[in-house]
């Protein structure tokens, strides 16, 4: 079974190979070029993704990732800055993940997921014949099955595969000449060679053994990692959130406590305001009953006195000699009393409006409250503070 360092190490190449992923091709990016966004894709991408885009402008493009505009450089793509972090990433984790692999038993993965780090065995030997690398159960039965005993094999170190420093490590032969170990790590062409391919290829590059090479890069790897974790950047963002939910709570007291105010406000004003309309109701009854009795009082003089002129106008009228002699005495009576009654109704006092009655209203409690709502006179009122 995977130790935990190699299940560490194999997340982290994990991690590097996503930083240095194009999301374009969705491949390890190459030649990266890097956008005003910051964002980095292959120059052939960026190529084939501009020519395939309806884009009516020539030269503004957006960003594949972030739909950011920029502008294309007037010497084309070949114009963009080269990221050469991101190459050199990219450099370093193709050569982790060469070593890596070795590591892991060509036979069990056949039969387990290479992607679970729970299954997977630790190489400890490797056959040249077979050009399998194996675990320590696998090598026990190879070398007791009859077609294999006979077969070489070169033993390796368990879990410190990757760490040792002796030339059995790789158990990995070149391509160009197949009995020939890689050995050597061409710096100058970031390429594994055996030693044949640097005297004739490479001969006068700097060079570095092949596990150096790898021990160099796992330490400049976990310096890249322990970069890109910033603690800093974690707890600002932290306290970021902190202080969101901070605002967010004293705006919603704020609203809250407004909104408390308001209805209270609102019901003591309602509460006053009542109160004046009731009293000037009243009032309003009042004088409108006083002035409709007064008015039905002279409309019932007066419609009497109509009625006795008319009356003696048709004696006079209409009537004989006789009727004249008989009604005077009536009509005299009747007339003495009309005069008294007539006379009372004239001399009857009409009592006008007073503004007594509106100042009762003014004056009362009620209508100060909105004299010192609006700073007619000091208010004693204590307001609610928010």
């Amino acid at each position: 079974m995977a130790s935990k360092e190699e299940r560490i190490q194999s997340e982290y190449i994990r991690e590097l190979m996503e930083i240095t992923n194009c999301c374009i091709c969705n491949t390890t990016v190459k030649d990266p070029r890097i956008l005003p966004c910051i964002h980095t894709f292959c120059l052939k991408c960026l190529k084939s993704k501009v020519a395939d885009s309806d884009s009516t402008t020539t030269d503004i493009v957006v960003c594949p990732l972030c739909k950011s505009e920029f502008k294309i450089p007037e010497s084309g793509f070949v114009g963009l800055q080269k990221n050469f972090f991101v190459e050199r990433l990219a450099t370093i984790c193709e050569a982790l993940s060469k070593l890596t692999i070795l590591n892991i038993c060509d036979i069990c993965c056949e039969n387990v997921n290479p992607s679970n780090s729970t299954d997977i065995r630790v190489v400890e030997a490797y056959c040249k014949a077979c050009d399998i690398r194996m675990c320590r159960n696998c090598c026990k039965q190879h070398r007791v099955s009859k077609p294999t005993k006979a077969h070489k094999l070169y033993t390796l170190q368990g879990s410190d595969t990757l760490n040792s420093s002796t030339e059995e490590i790789a158990a990995c032969f070149c391509d160009e000449h197949q009995n020939e170990r890689l050995k050597i790590y061409c710096t100058d062409c970031n390429n594994a060679l055996c030693a044949l391919c640097y005297i004739e290829l490479h001969e006068g590059h700097k060079w570095l053994y092949l596990n150096k090479a790898a021990d160099e890069f796992r330490c400049e790897m976990k310096t890249i990692i322990d970069c890109l974790v910033d603690s800093e950047m974690t707890k600002r963002l932290k306290n970021f959130e902190i202080e969101k939910l901070d605002f967010q709570q004293k705006i919603e007291s704020i609203h809250k406590n407004t909104e408390t105010a308001r209805i209270q406000i609102k019901d003591v004003i309602d509460k006053h305001a009542e109160a004046i309309f009731e009293r000037i109701d009243s009032l309003k009854r009042r004088r409108e009953t006083y002035i409709q009795s007064e008015h039905n009082d002279l409309l019932r003089v007066k419609s009497i006195l109509e009625r006795f002129r008319n009356y003696c106008q048709d004696i006079t009228t209409k009537g004989s000699i006789i009727d004249i002699c008989r009604s005077i005495g009536d009509l005299r009576m009747n007339f003495t009393d009309l005069m008294q009654l007539k006379d009372s109704a004239n001399e009857k006092c009409f009592h006008p409006f007073e503004e007594q009655e509106f100042l009762e209203i003014l004056n009362s409690e009620d209508y100060n409250f909105f004299r010192r709502f609006h700073g007619e006179i000091p208010s004693s009122i204590t307001l609610i503070t928010l």
